[in-house]
């Protein structure tokens, strides 16, 4: 955990210290390297530093989106040639194990019927 929390520091300026950890998801691996373990960690962050920067150049901008509408910005595009699952938010494409984890943390936290629809679109 201490390594999620110094890295988030380090890449997004963001300081999770003080944060409280909810969940720990299962291990993801990219599909071009499958020897990559991701271990998705899911902070409660109220009353913490969540002031990112690009400092540590590991992103270009950032958005936040509320997990509950992330079923509306489900869509298939093209990435790199093919017509691949993405979640289409703000004119970003998220894709891949990104949006995968993204799908778990969706079904790990919704509430009611919403999840069924967003795992029918994750198979």
């Amino acid at each position: 955990m201490r390594t999620a929390i110094r890295e988030t520091m380090e890449e997004t300026g963001i300081d999770l210290s003080g944060a409280r950890i909810i969940k720990v998801l299962d291990i993801h691996h990219p599909k071009n390297v499958p020897e990559i373990n991701v271990v998705p960690i899911i902070f409660m962050i109220d009353g913490c530093d969540v002031n990112p920067t690009k400092d540590g150049g590991e992103f270009d901008e950032l958005r936040w989106i509320t997990l509950s509408e992330l079923p509306k910005y489900e869509a298939v595009t093209a990435v790199k040639g093919r017509e691949r699952k993405a979640i289409i938010y703000d004119g970003i494409v998220i894709w891949g194990m990104t949006r995968r984890i993204l799908c778990k943390v969706y079904e790990e936290f919704s509430l009611g019927g919403e999840s069924s629809e967003l795992n029918e679109m994750n198979k």
